[in-house]
């Protein structure tokens, strides 16, 4: 995953946050998810998204050809999968508040990636730890661990 390809997901997450209940935010979602698992590259992402959401043209970042790969933590990767797949979940059945919550929560963790992982802790504590709380949800639970470590 590139650059350009996390900084659109925070700008996804803003779009979807905006109007949650587009009719193709589901569809949105199994798009970032087979970016998320490499399966297409961050133009391909956006031409196809932009095939959905033409509004949103112009609005992301499409580079080709670009170099600076971040790879992400397995761990993010999954927990990005996991709340997406409960996002879309949610959406499907018409139940937009949490699926709001969970948009919210999703569009910080982006730029944290970006910053080389730097407020993991900061993240749980601030976005996934209350969500939980609100929504009576331990789904995120077996990567508490991961977020909140101790990094020297």
């Amino acid at each position: 995953m590139t650059v350009s390809m996390w900084k659109n997901l925070h700008r996804i997450f803003v779009f979807i946050r905006f109007d949650i209940k587009d009719k193709n935010n589901s569809q949105v979602i199994d798009i970032i998810i087979n970016a998320i698992n490499s399966n297409i590259r961050n133009d391909e992402m956006c031409k196809m998204i932009y095939c959905l959401m033409p509004k949103w043209k112009g609005q992301l970042i499409v580079e080709e050809a670009e170099l600076q790969e971040m790879i992400p933590d397995k761990q993010i990767k999954e927990f990005f999968i996991r709340a997406l797949e409960l996002m879309k979940t949610h959406i499907l059945a018409q139940e937009y508040d949490i699926a709001y919550d969970i948009a919210d929560m999703l569009h910080v963790l982006p730029e944290i990636v970006i910053d080389n992982n730097k407020g993991l802790k900061q993240y749980w504590k601030n976005f996934v730890k209350p969500f939980q709380k609100k929504w009576k949800c331990k789904i995120f639970n077996e990567w508490k661990n991961f977020f909140t470590r101790v990094i020297f």
